[in-house]
């Protein structure tokens, strides 16, 4: 729960336009998501979900009828690969696959149409945590803050902003 607590108040804080989520899974993401922008009264703004298993498309469909915020969703079953827009998003978050490949496949594809990009498992997952330090490598990215779950000094400042398991990093793509 702190993780959907803590996507909440950064969506909240932030007050995107558009949203991608990339890996929609049974839906929670978009959902946590859509209720701030509803909360929020942000009525223009919205989510675009996606994922590649038309199987959990449908049940994450369901939840989001339930959910009486359907309005302020659309979901597509695809890849970030295939994903055909030309929209800018405020906010990426990645939760799609959990290898190294996977998530630097969707960074890549994502990282020059956004301005901030999430990456949700990126304590305990090692194709993940992989990624985010490949990424931090480069240098050519802010990371606003990292949380790897236990009390840890790294690529905060000094400071720990934000602890929860299994971990969200924020990276700022462009300013």
């Amino acid at each position: 729960m702190g993780d959907y607590k803590f996507l909440y108040g950064f969506i909240s804080l932030v007050k995107p336009k558009r949203i991608l989520d990339i890996g929609t899974n049974y839906g929670v993401s978009a959902i946590v998501m859509a209720m701030a922008l509803r909360d929020f009264n942000l009525r223009k703004s919205s989510v675009l979900s996606i994922d590649i298993n038309e199987a959990v498309l449908k049940i994450a469909n369901a939840q989001i009828y339930r959910s009486g915020i359907s309005e302020y969703i659309e979901t597509r079953c695809c890849s970030s690969s295939s994903l055909e827009t030309e929209t800018f998003f405020d906010v990426v978050f990645i939760d799609g696959g959990h290898t190294l490949e996977d998530c630097l496949t969707d960074f890549d594809n994502v990282k020059n149409k956004a301005t901030y990009v999430l990456i949700h498992d990126s304590h305990h997952l090692g194709g993940v945590k992989q990624a985010v330090k490949t990424i931090k490598d480069t240098g050519l990215y802010e990371f606003i803050n990292l949380d790897i779950g236990r009390p840890c000094k790294l690529w905060s400042k000094n400071k720990v902003v934000y602890r929860s398991y299994p971990g969200i990093t924020i990276i700022k793509v462009r300013k």
